[in-house]
């Protein structure tokens, strides 16, 4: 008939894991715990790109491994030992999150492009783990049912219903093959999300040549120096250089006084991922938009639009629409 551990032992046993993975996380620096003043600073001096790739191997695994405690409780679910764990589990993998999304937002050379890339899929896959988790989600489903009666403060009400919506939102309820067209979906989203930013980027790695001092009408002083340093760091010493680059075309557009020049650099930041070529972006958008369509009805919603609203303020695309288009006569 073979065998199974036990309730009790299964349970154990997954203690133990967490406990020898939480020991071998806290020795790494992209996992470990922030220290120094303000409760802990970022380890920023050793936040480097080749260290992530283990960082979120275990970092995954300690996750997961704590969910499966969870999950395997012999004890009857409650908000405590559900919710409440729940909240806590994940640190370390938040922690290297946190240290790895500053890196492509702010930084995101090529040796970090390629870790997003190969991780951002791994990652997705980790939390749909969590959210198809039948044995998680049935103690989830008990305590949200038993909610009335559990003299819960309201901050824990409002956590058991949005934890269980949220679950429920991110395919809980679905059949098995449901879950796993979903997993394949977010797995190929977290990819083109990833594909779509970095070609941006390329594109913000051009810039608008300000060749004479009549170019210059209307910028301050400051913004003139920036713009000789941008055009010396591009070998274009003694001209300006108006990077594609927010930071950049902003205050250009703001203090120009030239309206053709303002034009130019606002067309090129704005066609940013449109210029055809390898960084053309239309594609990616199209597969994009395709694969959240393709999820939104697998979840039971008309749009993408709906899904994503569910869980706001306006809860309806039609209000948000309603709202700007108040905003937009002004």
């Amino acid at each position: 008939t073979g065998q199974t551990l036990d309730p009790r032992a299964a349970h154990e046993a997954a203690v133990a894991k967490v406990a020898e993975l939480t020991a071998r996380a806290d020795k790494d620096p992209m996992l470990a715990a922030w220290t120094g003043p303000y409760g802990g600073v970022p380890p920023w001096d050793k936040a480097k790109a080749d260290l992530f790739p283990a960082a979120f191997d275990l970092g995954i695994e300690l996750l997961l491994a704590e969910v499966d405690v969870i999950a395997s409780d012999p004890a009857a679910p409650t908000f405590q030992n559900t919710i409440g764990a729940l909240e806590d589990a994940g640190r370390h993998q938040s922690r290297a999150e946190v240290l790895f999304s500053v890196l492509t937002t702010s930084l995101n050379t090529p040796d970090v492009q390629g870790v997003d890339r190969d991780y951002s899929p791994k990652i997705a896959a980790a939390y749909d783990k969590i959210f198809f988790n039948d044995k998680l989600f049935a103690r989830l489903q008990a305590v949200h049912d038993k909610r009335a009666e559990a003299d819960l403060t309201p901050e824990q009400k409002r956590l058991l219903e949005r934890t269980y919506d949220q679950f429920v939102r991110a395919g809980a309820k679905l059949t098995s093959d449901q879950k796993k067209r979903l997993g394949e979906i977010n797995q190929e989203l977290a990819v083109a999300f990833t594909d779509f930013g970095n070609k941006v980027l390329a594109d913000e790695d051009t810039w608008v040549v300000l060749e004479t001092k009549d170019d210059l009408k209307g910028l301050p002083d400051s913004l003139k120096a920036s713009y000789a340093a941008a055009a010396k760091e591009r070998g274009l010493e003694g001209k300006w250089v108006v990077v594609n680059t927010r930071s950049s075309v902003d205050p250009f557009l703001t203090t120009s006084a030239r309206r053709d020049l303002r034009e130019k650099v606002w067309k090129a930041f704005k066609n940013r991922g449109d210029n055809g070529g390898k960084n053309d972006t239309n594609e990616t958008i199209a597969k994009v938009v395709k694969l959240r369509a393709e999820r939104a009805a697998l979840l039971g919603f008309p749009s993408h639009a709906h899904w994503r609203m569910a869980d706001t303020m306006a809860t309806d695309p039609k209000k948000a629409q309603e709202l700007m288009m108040k905003v937009w006569p002004a």
